[in-house]
């Protein structure tokens, strides 16, 4: 109840309400939810060289590098940057180029334009490579940089780069062992491609391991044999390579891995056949790609 009193209202409740608080109910609590972080969903495009695309999406800045996850239809001057990544020591200086990464805004006019100067390749992650696996892949591109800066924004709209024509597919590949497919192959592990080693430092390149049928790899345990069991080490190294195919059969990446040691065969099934699960350590295992990978 409310009483007025020498002008001023009071307010007298009750001990019947206090005694039925429904009688006074109070809202319900309202719930104070954070502000969640805002996502960009403005379009990009990747100028590198005298080509620019929107195929590699927007590269997460981390650090002094530029993160790419990205797999084929990309210009070849962004995979001559990537190519002899897991090679062997070299003297030859990395040719230093200039990225820019060009942002427009919702009405697809250029808002912004960034600029990388000095790139180099750092890393390229290769993920698993397994014939269960559906449709088509992507890596990820590491790239060094060693300056950056903000330009004038000019007056380009965006333009969607049309789709590759073929996708790579990590469920399509060929492992071969001294020119040889190795064939039943069932999976590849993740390999990571790092800059060559300088002149004159040892070279140890990513251990590759691969899972075959029992039936296939007769040859695994003679190689195993050569290394583990009789130390024969100048005639236990075999070169594996390993082809990258597209949704056409075709060979868009290829990784060529010298001087192989196998060094560990355990057994393994798959949806309950025997399989050898095999490990062999590589000096180098370099990176190259085809034409088929730019289109």
């Amino acid at each position: 109840m409310l009483r007025i009193r020498h002008g001023v209202a009071t307010a007298a409740i009750s001990c019947a309400a206090l005694s039925n608080p429904e009688a006074h109910a109070f809202p319900p609590a309202v719930q104070i939810v954070p502000p969640q972080p805002l996502v960009s969903m403005l379009p990009t495009a990747v100028s590198i060289g005298a080509t620019t695309t929107t195929r590699a999406g927007t590269p997460a800045l981390v650090g002094q590098n530029l993160v790419f996850t990205a797999a084929n239809g990309l210009p070849s001057t962004f995979y001559d940057l990537l190519s002899g990544l897991g090679g062997p020591p070299t003297s030859t200086p990395p040719t230093l180029l200039n990225l820019q990464v060009v942002t427009y805004g919702l009405n697809g006019v250029e808002a912004a334009r960034a600029q990388y100067s000095g790139l180099t390749a750092a890393e390229l992650d290769i993920p698993a490579l397994d014939t269960s696996v559906p449709g088509p892949g992507q890596m990820s591109a590491t790239l060094g940089f060693q300056g950056s800066s903000m330009l004038p924004a000019g007056g380009t709209t965006y333009a969607p780069t049309p789709a590759p024509a073929h996708r790579w597919l990590p469920s399509a590949f060929a492992l071969r062992i001294d020119g040889t497919v190795l064939q039943g192959t069932k999976r590849i592990e993740p390999i990571a491609l790092k800059a060559p080693p300088q002149p004159g430092t040892q070279a140890y390149g990513p251990d590759v391991v691969f899972t075959v049928p029992f039936g296939s790899s007769q040859s695994l345990t003679s190689w195993y044999q050569d290394y583990v069991t009789r130390g024969a080490v100048a005639t236990a190294r075999h070169s594996i390579s390993i082809d990258l195919l597209g949704d056409d059969g075709s060979v868009m990446f290829r990784l060529a891995c010298g001087r192989a040691l196998l060094y560990k065969l355990t057994n393994t099934k798959v949806a309950g056949a025997p399989y050898w699960q095999a490990s062999a350590a590589t000096e180098a295992c370099q990176f190259t790609y085809t034409g088929a990978a730019t289109q």
